[in-house]
């Protein structure tokens, strides 16, 4: 996983981050109208918690013990949606698919390359941790 492209491509789209977050949404609903309703009629805050996540991920893609706590919380606070596997591939093929259309001084290519790594050796898997293990405390 490149972190350094994940860090200089978020530090980059400095003053375009929550319009880039508002896109991501935007095309979420528009790719799968049925995921609005587990998001509240106003997202300000939501559009903020999401550039916070980015942020905090973009910040500490080298300190993955780090990111642990946070996304395994973030995946158990997503216990009660019965999203599954498909739907968080939804959701990062999504985020990558909006990233095309925000350039930054990264190659597109190397920064959806390096994204895509994040996801699937670091995101996935600790948000499926903390998804699992809201799912056995409802047991």
């Amino acid at each position: 996983m490149n972190t350094e492209i994940i860090q200089a491509a978020w530090n980059d789209m400095a003053g375009r981050r929550l319009e880039f977050v508002e896109a991501f949404y935007d095309r979420l609903f528009e790719r799968y109208p049925h995921y609005r309703g587990l998001f509240p009629e106003r997202m300000d805050a939501q559009h903020e918690r999401m550039v916070e996540m980015v942020g905090a991920l973009a910040q500490f893609a080298d300190h993955i013990h780090l990111l642990q706590p946070y996304l395994c919380n973030v995946g158990f606070q997503h216990r009660r949606t019965g999203i599954h596997a498909d739907d968080v591939d939804n959701f990062k093929n999504t985020f990558l698919d909006t990233l095309a259309v925000f350039p930054t001084v990264s190659d597109g290519d190397a920064q959806r390359r390096a994204w895509q790594e994040a996801f699937e050796e670091v995101i996935i898997p600790l948000f499926d941790e903390g998804l699992e293990r809201g799912r056995r405390d409802q047991v």
